[in-house]
């Protein structure tokens, strides 16, 4: 927690003050935004790769090599600022410019690898509340963050990079304490707690690299007739299996220990993408996987250009910080709620309040003029949020193997960090071309044509609490990656 937290508040402290340097150098907020698209797409080419590292090596030295890697790229840009502060070189963009590259390669490697190691450490049943918490611990870092990051930059530009390198030495030294984590090689009991139960609900095919193909889901806008005739079916279809398994007990203990076998090999660069295929093999996460794109980018888009206006060209960045501290607020308050709500609360619920009230939020902003009721929407727009996350989150990890969730979360940052650069990259010129307040107005109407469409996911507004997750997977047929 504290290697992660350390990394997260000197990331963005860095990240807060990039734009902002780059606007007030150029005066164009489309520059601004196409430096953040570029980082992006760096991100978005090495994550696939990344996927595959974090599930070939231990992930305890990939954190290590990040922090380090942190440390020196931060204190190398920081020489880089002092020294066109000293020379009032104007040509700063090209000079961050590489090293800017050289911090995406290091996310799009080394960036997801704390969340993929987060299994390892929690049992499955409290993976959304531990999501929660991290929700929680991300809106009070991104709170203070921004204020601090303006801040730090009212006194030089070098300063942020410089604490930012500070608390990254501080995340190294303290990912070096982990001790106890799954990692490969591991005892079967250690790689997955809960395979046993898993193993009685889902169906292997015979190869892992087809599970993607065999997998069935359900179509989430069925019928309630259709419904009720699907489950009669896969009672059916659940007692012809169960005499077929039963024919085949002789077979189990070598077909278990062959696949286990299996599980202990590392993955090879050309299943860089099986997470990826994964993803989009059924119904279920396609269309959820479609919604999160569009939901990170059309969100992070309008937050991007909403800080530029609020900013004033560069020269308001406490100012800019201040609204950014306002949705950490709401994210704070959103994560005391989902902590205290989703072992409680239905999952579909919470889902559907998350998406509902983050079109409504950022509607509301958008027909805003003054800045305070923009923040108040904001602050209303990712108030259930974290609740939202911890349960797609939690829900989302149970379906992928310990050793595969590399290649997944890398498949699914790709598919969100593309969104967003190309949203932010889309909305800093038409912010630019077309002007703020119509730029809003386009992304809010994308937001609520997304919130309608996650509604008609009928097995994602039917989840139920975390204890019912294994029944309502296999009730509604989802698909599993293991």
């Amino acid at each position: 927690m504290a290697a992660d937290t350390s990394a997260s508040v000197s990331t963005d402290i860095v990240s807060f003050v990039i734009p902002l340097i780059i606007l007030s150098v150029s005066g164009s907020a489309a520059l601004a935004s196409s430096m953040d698209a570029l980082q992006v797409a760096v991100l978005c080419v090495l994550g696939l790769a990344g996927g595959v590292i974090q599930d070939r090596y231990d992930r305890k030295k990939l954190m290590l090599l990040e922090g380090g890697a942190l440390v020196v790229l931060y204190l190398l840009s920081s020489a880089v600022l002092i020294a066109s502060d000293a020379l009032h070189n104007k040509a700063l963009v090209w000079l961050l410019v590489p090293i800017l590259v050289l911090a995406a390669v290091r996310d799009g490697l080394l960036g997801n690898t704390s969340n993929v190691m987060l299994r390892g450490i929690v049992p499955d049943d409290q993976l959304p509340k531990a999501m929660s918490l991290n929700d929680g611990r991300d809106a009070v870092v991104g709170m203070v963050s921004g204020p601090i990051g303006g801040a730090l930059m009212s006194i030089g530009r070098a300063v942020p990079f410089l604490t930012g390198a500070c608390c990254g030495l501080i995340a190294l030294l303290t990912a070096s304490r982990i001790t106890r984590y799954w990692h490969r090689g591991a005892e079967d009991e250690a790689e997955n707690p809960h395979e046993s139960e898993q193993s009685a609900e889902s169906v292997q095919s015979e190869e892992p690299a087809q599970s993607v193909q065999s997998a069935r889901s359900m179509e989430p806008a069925q019928s309630v007739e259709s419904a009720h005739d699907a489950t009669a079916e896969s009672h059916a279809e659940g007692a012809t299996r169960s005499t077929v398994l039963e024919s085949r007990e002789p077979q189990e203990s070598a077909t278990d220990a062959e696949s286990g076998e299996r599980s202990k090999e590392q993955p090879k660069w050309r299943e860089a993408l099986a997470g990826l295929r994964w993803l989009f093999a059924g119904t279920f996460q396609r269309r959820l996987t479609v919604a999160a794109m569009i939901v990170t980018g059309g969100s992070n888009a309008f937050l991007t250009i909403t800080t530029l206006e609020v900013s004033e060209g560069g020269s308001q960045a406490v100012s800019a910080g201040f609204v950014s501290a306002a949705v950490s607020c709401g994210m704070l308050l959103g994560a005391v709620i989902a902590s205290a709500a989703v072992q409680r609360v239905r999952g579909g619920v919470l889902v559907a309040l998350a998406f509902v009230t983050l079109a409504v939020g950022f509607a509301g902003a958008a027909l805003s003029s003054s800045t305070i009721a923009k923040a108040a929407f904001l602050v209303l727009s990712v108030l259930f949020l974290p609740a939202g996350n911890a349960v797609l989150g939690g829900f989302g990890n149970i379906l992928v193997a310990q050793d595969k969730l590399g290649r997944v979360e890398a498949g699914s940052s790709l598919t969100q960090y593309g969104s967003y650069g190309l949203c932010v990259l889309l909305a800093g010129i038409g912010m630019q071309c077309i002007g703020y307040a119509a730029t809003c107005w386009i992304l809010a109407a994308v937001l609520v044509v997304v919130a309608v469409y996650t509604l008609s996911m009928r097995a994602l507004i039917t989840l139920p609490t975390p204890d019912r997750w294994a029944e309502h997977i296999q009730q509604c047929h989802i698909s599993r990656f293991e």
